[in-house]
């Protein structure tokens, strides 16, 4: 056999070997089993728009400790938007906490409460739906549009937000109503507002 035709049969036997040329090996697999690592979301997006695997983030770490706490997590692991959405209540009061991007993730709260922070926007719980028990008291709240569309809230607590004056949002939520209960004491609330939340049945906690 010439050297010829044995160099060919050499080289056709070694191709399928892998010796065609160097290769990638293999990633390793993720916790989303596929090979990719999961995706991590910005404090803003929402977890709805992705995989159950991909990771939430909050924009205050201050906020983030105790949702970990409440899931039992470490903080290695993977704060996922499955666990995040399935979390129905969260205490995080006296924490310094200035921002709840974030909780617009964990759509099953229907507890929550922010107490005695240094929070002034809440528009992260707009989506909050299912929140019955909120307490807000002590922060720096002047806005609280987000409160519209809030129907199931039972018990709200907005004392001691002193620069709060404008409580229309309320008397929008169509699901504020008799049983209800809403702490302005230490507010700037209008008498003539609060006697409006009060004719539909509402307990108002205020000094009018």
């Amino acid at each position: 056999m010439n050297r010829r035709v044995l160099l060919l049969i050499v080289g056709s036997l070694l191709l399928p070997l892998g010796c065609g040329g160097p290769s990638s090996p293999p990633s390793p697999p993720g916790p989303s089993g596929n090979g990719d690592a999961p995706l991590v979301l910005q404090p803003t997006e929402l977890c709805s728009d992705q995989a159950d695997a991909a990771i939430a983030t909050f924009e205050d770490a201050n906020l983030e400790a105790p949702v970990r706490a409440a899931l039992y997590l470490g903080e290695q692991d993977d704060l996922t938007c499955r666990w995040v959405s399935g979390l129905t209540g969260l205490g995080a009061r006296s924490l310094g906490s200035t921002s709840l991007v974030g909780l617009q993730n964990l759509t099953s709260l229907t507890f929550l409460d922010v107490y005695r922070n240094s929070i002034s926007d809440i528009g992260a719980l707009s989506g909050l739906t299912s929140l019955r028990l909120l307490h807000l008291g002590y922060n720096s709240i002047t806005d609280i549009s987000p409160l519209r569309g809030l129907t199931s809230l039972r018990f709200l607590h907005l004392d001691n937000n002193p620069d709060l004056t404008d409580i229309q949002p309320l008397l929008d939520n169509m699901g504020l109503g008799e049983g209800d209960t809403v702490d302005l004491t230490g507010t700037n609330v209008s008498c003539t507002d609060v006697a409006a939340l009060r004719a539909r049945g509402v307990t108002v906690v205020s000094p009018c």
